[in-house]
């Protein structure tokens, strides 16, 4: 896992998904291995409500940010699957997140 690797360096790390709980147990099992600072937000950039980007903004405000690791977003297996949704549910879930 790479997440591993950055707390092995010393990094501290901003988690960001849309479920909480597994965000907690996550940063809580590496802050204990690693002894490092976790922050999370809980975030589902499907559907973002405004608050999502002020909270981004103000814990990436507070700390120094040296690397952005992104997975957010919407993709499918196979082109077909597209067909049937529209650029902007797209776009709007892939591009704000980065």
């Amino acid at each position: 896992m790479i997440i591993t690797v950055l707390y092995s360096a010393g990094l501290n790390i901003v988690l960001i998904s849309r479920t909480e709980s597994k965000l907690q147990t996550i940063a809580g099992d590496l802050e204990s291995r690693f002894g490092v600072q976790t922050k999370v937000i809980p975030a589902d950039f499907a559907s973002p409500p405004e608050s999502v980007w002020d909270a981004i903004a103000a814990i990436v405000c507070s700390v120094p940010v040296g690397l952005l690791i992104n997975s957010a977003g919407v993709s499918y297996d196979h082109a077909g699957e597209v067909a049937h949704l529209s650029v902007a549910h797209l776009s709007a879930s892939n591009c704000p997140a980065t």
